[in-house]
Protein backbone atom coordinates (compact mmCIF):
# COMPACT_ATOMS: atom_id res chain seq x y z
CA UNK A 1 0.00 0.00 0.00
CA UNK A 2 3.05 2.29 0.82
CA UNK A 3 4.41 1.52 -2.95
CA UNK A 4 1.47 1.96 -4.31
CA UNK A 5 0.84 5.43 -2.55
CA UNK A 6 4.01 6.62 -3.33
CA UNK A 7 3.56 5.77 -6.82
CA UNK A 8 0.60 7.81 -7.15
CA UNK A 9 1.75 10.79 -5.47
CA UNK A 10 4.96 10.48 -8.03
CA UNK A 11 2.64 10.57 -10.57
CA UNK A 12 0.87 13.39 -9.74
CA UNK A 13 4.70 15.41 -10.16
CA UNK A 14 5.54 13.71 -13.18
CA UNK A 15 2.54 15.31 -14.54
CA UNK A 16 3.54 18.47 -13.39
CA UNK A 17 6.89 18.51 -14.78
CA UNK A 18 6.30 16.43 -17.83
CA UNK A 19 6.23 19.87 -20.35
CA UNK A 20 9.08 21.22 -18.84
CA UNK A 21 11.77 21.74 -21.86
CA UNK A 22 14.92 19.60 -21.70
CA UNK A 23 18.66 19.95 -21.21
CA UNK A 24 20.94 19.06 -23.81
CA UNK A 25 23.31 16.75 -23.58
CA UNK A 26 24.41 13.17 -24.71
CA UNK A 27 22.89 11.18 -22.02
CA UNK A 28 19.38 12.76 -22.57
CA UNK A 29 16.67 10.12 -22.55
CA UNK A 30 14.88 11.80 -25.86
CA UNK A 31 12.14 9.97 -25.54
CA UNK A 32 11.60 11.01 -22.52
CA UNK A 33 11.90 14.63 -23.95
CA UNK A 34 9.28 14.68 -26.54
CA UNK A 35 6.20 14.06 -25.80
CA UNK A 36 3.37 12.20 -27.62
CA UNK A 37 0.40 13.75 -29.05
CA UNK A 38 -2.78 14.44 -28.23
CA UNK A 39 -6.40 13.97 -29.74
CA UNK A 40 -7.28 11.54 -32.65
CA UNK A 41 -8.00 12.46 -36.33
CA UNK A 42 -11.65 13.86 -36.99
CA UNK A 43 -13.74 14.92 -39.94
CA UNK A 44 -17.26 16.43 -40.22
CA UNK A 45 -19.52 16.88 -43.26
CA UNK A 46 -20.64 20.48 -44.54
CA UNK A 47 -24.24 20.96 -44.20
CA UNK A 48 -26.64 22.91 -46.19
CA UNK A 49 -25.62 26.31 -45.89
CA UNK A 50 -22.43 25.75 -43.82
CA UNK A 51 -19.35 28.03 -44.08
CA UNK A 52 -15.88 26.72 -42.75
CA UNK A 53 -17.11 29.32 -39.56
CA UNK A 54 -19.88 27.22 -39.29
CA UNK A 55 -17.77 23.98 -38.91
CA UNK A 56 -15.40 25.16 -36.86
CA UNK A 57 -18.24 27.08 -34.81
CA UNK A 58 -20.05 23.82 -34.39
CA UNK A 59 -16.95 21.82 -33.31
CA UNK A 60 -15.43 24.66 -31.11
CA UNK A 61 -12.47 24.79 -33.39
CA UNK A 62 -10.83 27.90 -34.82
CA UNK A 63 -11.92 29.05 -38.36
CA UNK A 64 -8.01 29.66 -39.59
CA UNK A 65 -6.71 26.14 -38.47
CA UNK A 66 -9.97 24.47 -39.89
CA UNK A 67 -9.27 26.61 -43.14
CA UNK A 68 -5.48 25.38 -43.70
CA UNK A 69 -6.09 22.05 -42.95
CA UNK A 70 -8.22 22.14 -45.68
CA UNK A 71 -6.80 24.45 -48.81
CA UNK A 72 -8.86 22.58 -51.09
CA UNK A 73 -12.38 23.79 -49.97
CA UNK A 74 -13.73 26.91 -50.31
CA UNK A 75 -14.32 28.50 -47.00
CA UNK A 76 -17.32 30.76 -47.53
CA UNK A 77 -19.09 28.52 -50.19
CA UNK A 78 -17.60 24.49 -49.58
CA UNK A 79 -20.05 22.28 -51.44
CA UNK A 80 -22.31 20.30 -48.82
CA UNK A 81 -21.30 17.04 -48.14
CA UNK A 82 -18.01 17.44 -48.57
CA UNK A 83 -15.64 16.03 -45.84
CA UNK A 84 -13.79 18.45 -43.93
CA UNK A 85 -10.64 17.73 -41.81
CA UNK A 86 -10.89 18.87 -38.23
CA UNK A 87 -7.34 19.92 -36.63
CA UNK A 88 -8.10 17.84 -33.49
CA UNK A 89 -4.93 15.84 -33.21
CA UNK A 90 -2.13 18.31 -32.27
CA UNK A 91 1.63 17.99 -29.89
CA UNK A 92 1.69 19.68 -26.86
CA UNK A 93 3.75 23.14 -26.60
CA UNK A 94 6.87 23.58 -24.54
CA UNK A 95 5.85 25.10 -21.32
CA UNK A 96 5.69 23.30 -17.62
CA UNK A 97 2.16 21.52 -17.47
CA UNK A 98 0.56 23.34 -14.87
CA UNK A 99 -2.30 25.89 -14.95
CA UNK A 100 -3.06 27.80 -18.32
CA UNK A 101 -0.71 27.99 -21.34
CA UNK A 102 -1.48 29.52 -24.49
CA UNK A 103 0.14 28.96 -27.80
CA UNK A 104 0.27 32.24 -29.24
CA UNK A 105 0.54 31.06 -33.37
CA UNK A 106 -1.11 27.84 -33.20
CA UNK A 107 -3.84 30.23 -31.52
CA UNK A 108 -5.21 27.49 -29.03
CA UNK A 109 -4.96 27.63 -24.77
CA UNK A 110 -3.98 24.37 -22.88
CA UNK A 111 -5.84 23.94 -19.22
CA UNK A 112 -3.57 21.79 -17.25
CA UNK A 113 -5.65 22.52 -14.13
CA UNK A 114 -8.68 19.86 -15.33
CA UNK A 115 -8.52 15.91 -14.63
CA UNK A 116 -7.36 14.05 -17.69
CA UNK A 117 -5.99 17.09 -18.83
CA UNK A 118 -4.76 19.27 -20.53
CA UNK A 119 -8.42 20.77 -22.06
CA UNK A 120 -7.36 21.86 -25.49
CA UNK A 121 -9.39 25.26 -26.21
CA UNK A 122 -9.28 27.94 -29.41
CA UNK A 123 -9.04 31.10 -28.62
CA UNK A 124 -8.56 34.27 -30.87
CA UNK A 125 -5.61 36.91 -30.73
CA UNK A 126 -4.13 40.27 -30.84
CA UNK A 127 -2.85 41.73 -34.53
CA UNK A 128 0.65 42.83 -35.45
CA UNK A 129 0.09 46.16 -34.24
CA UNK A 130 -1.61 44.93 -31.25
CA UNK A 131 -0.06 41.65 -30.31
CA UNK A 132 -1.06 39.21 -27.42
CA UNK A 133 2.41 40.01 -25.20
CA UNK A 134 4.06 36.83 -24.20
CA UNK A 135 5.30 35.85 -20.90
CA UNK A 136 4.89 34.08 -17.79
CA UNK A 137 2.21 35.67 -15.72
CA UNK A 138 -0.78 34.94 -12.94
CA UNK A 139 -4.35 35.33 -13.56
CA UNK A 140 -5.36 38.34 -12.04
CA UNK A 141 -8.63 39.62 -11.44
CA UNK A 142 -11.89 38.10 -12.47
CA UNK A 143 -15.02 39.76 -13.48
CA UNK A 144 -18.20 38.21 -14.71
CA UNK A 145 -20.49 40.80 -16.82
CA UNK A 146 -17.14 43.09 -17.61
CA UNK A 147 -17.74 46.92 -18.62
CA UNK A 148 -15.91 47.90 -21.66
CA UNK A 149 -13.55 50.69 -20.77
CA UNK A 150 -12.85 51.60 -24.38
CA UNK A 151 -8.84 52.28 -24.95
CA UNK A 152 -7.99 56.15 -26.48
CA UNK A 153 -6.05 54.30 -29.14
CA UNK A 154 -9.40 52.18 -30.07
CA UNK A 155 -11.39 55.09 -29.89
CA UNK A 156 -9.61 56.99 -31.94
CA UNK A 157 -9.76 54.42 -34.80
CA UNK A 158 -13.59 54.08 -34.22
CA UNK A 159 -14.50 57.52 -33.15
CA UNK A 160 -18.15 56.31 -33.13
CA UNK A 161 -17.43 54.40 -29.89
CA UNK A 162 -18.48 55.39 -26.71
CA UNK A 163 -15.88 55.30 -23.60
CA UNK A 164 -17.57 52.62 -21.58
CA UNK A 165 -19.63 49.90 -23.51
CA UNK A 166 -21.88 48.09 -20.65
CA UNK A 167 -22.47 44.05 -20.44
CA UNK A 168 -24.81 42.56 -22.92
CA UNK A 169 -24.71 41.52 -26.77
CA UNK A 170 -22.74 44.22 -27.61
CA UNK A 171 -19.86 44.37 -25.45
CA UNK A 172 -17.02 42.16 -27.32
CA UNK A 173 -15.57 41.26 -23.95
CA UNK A 174 -18.49 38.27 -23.68
CA UNK A 175 -19.76 37.39 -20.29
CA UNK A 176 -16.14 36.88 -18.33
CA UNK A 177 -13.42 38.61 -18.23
CA UNK A 178 -9.61 37.36 -16.15
CA UNK A 179 -6.99 39.21 -16.25
CA UNK A 180 -3.43 38.75 -17.73
CA UNK A 181 -1.57 39.52 -14.17
CA UNK A 182 -1.30 43.23 -13.49
CA UNK A 183 -2.09 44.35 -17.58
CA UNK A 184 -5.04 45.72 -19.40
CA UNK A 185 -4.97 42.79 -21.05
CA UNK A 186 -7.48 39.47 -20.24
CA UNK A 187 -8.65 36.28 -21.24
CA UNK A 188 -12.22 36.71 -22.06
CA UNK A 189 -15.84 36.05 -23.93
CA UNK A 190 -17.10 37.61 -26.93
CA UNK A 191 -20.07 38.35 -28.62
CA UNK A 192 -18.62 37.75 -31.96
CA UNK A 193 -17.93 33.67 -32.26
CA UNK A 194 -16.66 33.30 -35.54
CA UNK A 195 -13.74 35.41 -34.51
CA UNK A 196 -11.96 32.67 -32.73
CA UNK A 197 -9.70 30.72 -34.26
CA UNK A 198 -8.15 34.18 -35.79
CA UNK A 199 -6.41 37.43 -35.53
CA UNK A 200 -9.05 39.59 -33.88
CA UNK A 201 -8.35 41.28 -30.88
CA UNK A 202 -6.16 44.21 -29.80
CA UNK A 203 -3.87 42.39 -27.72
CA UNK A 204 -6.09 40.16 -25.42
CA UNK A 205 -6.90 36.66 -25.62
CA UNK A 206 -10.46 35.89 -26.47
CA UNK A 207 -12.63 32.75 -26.31
CA UNK A 208 -16.14 30.88 -27.40
CA UNK A 209 -18.51 31.77 -24.72
CA UNK A 210 -19.10 28.09 -23.76
CA UNK A 211 -15.64 28.18 -22.92
CA UNK A 212 -14.72 30.88 -21.13
CA UNK A 213 -18.09 30.29 -18.68
CA UNK A 214 -16.32 26.96 -17.67
CA UNK A 215 -13.04 28.19 -17.54
CA UNK A 216 -14.06 31.06 -15.31
CA UNK A 217 -15.30 28.56 -12.94
CA UNK A 218 -12.50 26.86 -12.47
CA UNK A 219 -9.66 28.61 -13.06
CA UNK A 220 -8.35 30.64 -9.44
CA UNK A 221 -7.17 34.28 -9.39
CA UNK A 222 -3.23 33.39 -8.86
CA UNK A 223 -2.82 30.48 -11.51
CA UNK A 224 -0.19 30.03 -13.17
CA UNK A 225 -0.60 31.62 -17.27
CA UNK A 226 2.28 31.24 -19.72
CA UNK A 227 1.70 33.00 -22.73
CA UNK A 228 4.09 31.45 -25.28
CA UNK A 229 4.88 31.64 -28.87
CA UNK A 230 5.93 28.47 -30.72
CA UNK A 231 5.06 28.35 -34.11
CA UNK A 232 7.18 25.10 -34.45
CA UNK A 233 6.83 21.79 -31.91
CA UNK A 234 7.94 18.50 -31.51
CA UNK A 235 6.96 15.11 -30.08
CA UNK A 236 7.42 12.11 -31.28
CA UNK A 237 5.17 8.44 -31.29
CA UNK A 238 6.83 5.74 -30.41
CA UNK A 239 10.28 6.08 -31.91
CA UNK A 240 8.41 8.32 -35.05
CA UNK A 241 9.94 12.11 -34.73
CA UNK A 242 6.93 14.29 -35.27
CA UNK A 243 7.13 18.01 -36.30
CA UNK A 244 3.96 20.63 -36.44
CA UNK A 245 4.47 23.78 -38.11
CA UNK A 246 1.97 26.97 -38.01
CA UNK A 247 2.41 30.11 -39.19
CA UNK A 248 4.78 33.11 -37.84
CA UNK A 249 1.85 35.09 -37.20
CA UNK A 250 3.65 38.25 -35.85
CA UNK A 251 6.62 37.84 -38.50
CA UNK A 252 9.24 37.24 -35.34
CA UNK A 253 11.46 34.31 -37.22
CA UNK A 254 13.92 35.66 -39.36
CA UNK A 255 15.34 31.83 -40.56
CA UNK A 256 12.27 29.65 -40.17
CA UNK A 257 14.05 26.45 -41.01
CA UNK A 258 17.08 27.47 -38.28
CA UNK A 259 14.43 28.16 -35.77
CA UNK A 260 12.11 24.29 -35.92
CA UNK A 261 15.71 22.61 -36.14
CA UNK A 262 17.16 24.52 -32.85
CA UNK A 263 14.97 21.87 -30.79
CA UNK A 264 16.58 18.06 -32.55
CA UNK A 265 20.20 19.60 -32.97
CA UNK A 266 19.73 20.06 -28.94
CA UNK A 267 18.20 16.88 -27.84
CA UNK A 268 21.36 14.84 -30.28
CA UNK A 269 18.83 14.44 -32.59
CA UNK A 270 20.17 16.87 -35.43
CA UNK A 271 21.10 14.06 -38.23
CA UNK A 272 18.17 11.75 -37.81
CA UNK A 273 15.77 14.65 -38.85
CA UNK A 274 14.77 14.98 -42.66
CA UNK A 275 15.14 18.43 -43.67
CA UNK A 276 13.22 18.49 -46.48
CA UNK A 277 10.14 16.73 -44.37
CA UNK A 278 10.47 20.20 -42.02
CA UNK A 279 10.60 22.60 -45.07
CA UNK A 280 7.36 21.20 -46.41
CA UNK A 281 5.75 20.71 -43.14
CA UNK A 282 6.90 24.89 -42.53
CA UNK A 283 5.30 25.99 -46.05
CA UNK A 284 2.05 24.32 -45.30
CA UNK A 285 1.97 25.45 -41.74
CA UNK A 286 -1.60 23.46 -41.43
CA UNK A 287 -0.33 22.16 -38.06
CA UNK A 288 -1.24 18.41 -38.75
CA UNK A 289 1.82 16.52 -36.51
CA UNK A 290 4.15 14.97 -39.39
CA UNK A 291 6.78 12.17 -38.85
CA UNK A 292 10.20 13.77 -39.81
CA UNK A 293 12.49 11.12 -38.27
CA UNK A 294 13.25 8.28 -36.36
CA UNK A 295 14.37 7.88 -32.69
CA UNK A 296 17.38 6.18 -31.62
CA UNK A 297 16.90 2.78 -30.53
CA UNK A 298 15.02 2.38 -27.25
CA UNK A 299 17.11 1.88 -24.17
CA UNK A 300 17.03 -1.10 -21.88
CA UNK A 301 16.18 -0.25 -18.65
CA UNK A 302 18.11 -1.49 -15.21
CA UNK A 303 15.68 -4.69 -14.99
CA UNK A 304 16.72 -6.30 -18.52
CA UNK A 305 13.35 -5.33 -20.00
CA UNK A 306 12.94 -2.64 -22.68
CA UNK A 307 11.49 0.24 -22.02
CA UNK A 308 7.73 1.23 -23.18
CA UNK A 309 8.24 5.02 -23.31
CA UNK A 310 4.12 5.33 -24.42
CA UNK A 311 3.22 3.30 -21.00
CA UNK A 312 5.52 5.10 -19.21
CA UNK A 313 3.67 8.77 -20.84
CA UNK A 314 0.64 7.85 -18.99
CA UNK A 315 2.21 6.21 -15.83
CA UNK A 316 5.19 8.30 -15.14
CA UNK A 317 8.09 6.29 -13.16
CA UNK A 318 9.56 7.52 -10.47
CA UNK A 319 12.72 7.24 -12.30
CA UNK A 320 11.65 9.51 -15.13
CA UNK A 321 10.58 12.07 -12.47
CA UNK A 322 13.39 12.34 -10.01
CA UNK A 323 15.92 12.42 -13.75
CA UNK A 324 13.53 15.68 -15.16
CA UNK A 325 13.78 16.98 -11.56
CA UNK A 326 17.64 16.78 -10.92
CA UNK A 327 18.30 17.61 -15.00
CA UNK A 328 15.92 21.23 -14.91
CA UNK A 329 17.96 21.69 -11.63
CA UNK A 330 20.73 21.57 -13.54
CA UNK A 331 20.19 23.93 -16.18
CA UNK A 332 19.79 27.18 -16.35
CA UNK A 333 17.97 27.79 -19.42
CA UNK A 334 15.45 25.71 -22.06
CA UNK A 335 14.33 25.34 -25.56
CA UNK A 336 11.46 27.49 -26.54
CA UNK A 337 10.62 25.12 -29.17
CA UNK A 338 11.00 26.83 -32.19
CA UNK A 339 11.20 31.06 -31.01
CA UNK A 340 14.06 32.82 -32.03
CA UNK A 341 16.24 31.72 -28.74
CA UNK A 342 16.29 29.87 -26.18
CA UNK A 343 14.17 30.95 -23.41
CA UNK A 344 15.61 30.63 -19.08
CA UNK A 345 12.83 27.95 -17.52
CA UNK A 346 14.74 27.79 -14.14
CA UNK A 347 14.47 30.92 -13.19
CA UNK A 348 11.81 30.07 -10.71
CA UNK A 349 11.68 26.81 -9.80
CA UNK A 350 14.93 25.75 -9.02
CA UNK A 351 15.20 26.47 -4.88
CA UNK A 352 11.99 24.18 -4.56
CA UNK A 353 13.14 21.80 -6.71
CA UNK A 354 16.10 21.08 -4.92
CA UNK A 355 13.96 20.74 -2.07
CA UNK A 356 11.73 18.35 -3.69
CA UNK A 357 14.45 16.47 -4.95
CA UNK A 358 15.95 15.81 -1.10
CA UNK A 359 12.91 14.79 -0.19
CA UNK A 360 11.78 12.30 -2.97
CA UNK A 361 15.42 10.92 -3.42
CA UNK A 362 15.24 8.10 -0.83
CA UNK A 363 11.71 7.00 -1.64
CA UNK A 364 12.13 6.44 -5.25
CA UNK A 365 14.76 4.59 -4.53
CA UNK A 366 13.12 2.77 -2.51
CA UNK A 367 10.69 2.24 -5.23
CA UNK A 368 13.19 1.80 -7.77
CA UNK A 369 14.42 -1.50 -5.83
CA UNK A 370 10.53 -2.99 -5.02
CA UNK A 371 9.71 -2.10 -9.36
CA UNK A 372 12.93 -4.21 -10.05
CA UNK A 373 12.28 -6.76 -7.66
CA UNK A 374 8.37 -7.27 -8.85
CA UNK A 375 10.14 -7.41 -12.84
CA UNK A 376 12.68 -9.93 -11.50
CA UNK A 377 10.01 -12.03 -10.17
CA UNK A 378 7.86 -11.68 -13.31
CA UNK A 379 10.84 -12.75 -15.48
CA UNK A 380 11.41 -15.83 -13.04
CA UNK A 381 8.20 -16.70 -13.12
CA UNK A 382 7.79 -16.70 -17.37
CA UNK A 383 10.52 -18.73 -17.59
CA UNK A 384 9.79 -21.33 -14.86
CA UNK A 385 6.97 -21.61 -16.69
CA UNK A 386 8.35 -22.13 -20.68
CA UNK A 387 10.37 -24.59 -18.92
CA UNK A 388 7.25 -26.80 -17.84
Amino acid sequence: MQASGLALALLLMAVRASAVAPPAGKDLDVYAALRPPLGSVQTDFVLPDDTLLDVAARHRLGFEAVARLNPGLDPWIPDPGTIVRLPTRYLLPQAVATGLVVNIPEMRAYDFGVAEGPEVLAVAIGDVDDPTPVGEFRVGKKRVDPEWRVPASIRAEKPQLPAVVAPGPDNPLGSRWLTIGGSSYGLHGTNVRWSIGRIATHGCVRFYEEDIVRLYDRVREGTRLQLVYQPYKWGREGDQLLFEAYPDVYGRIPNPLEAALETPRALGLGERVDIAAVRRAIARADGVPTVVGTLPPQEIAPTGLLRDPLLEDRLGLAGRVLGSLRGTARVSRGLLGGGGAALGIARRGLDTRDALIERIEPAVDLLHVAVGGAARQHEHQRGTRAGE
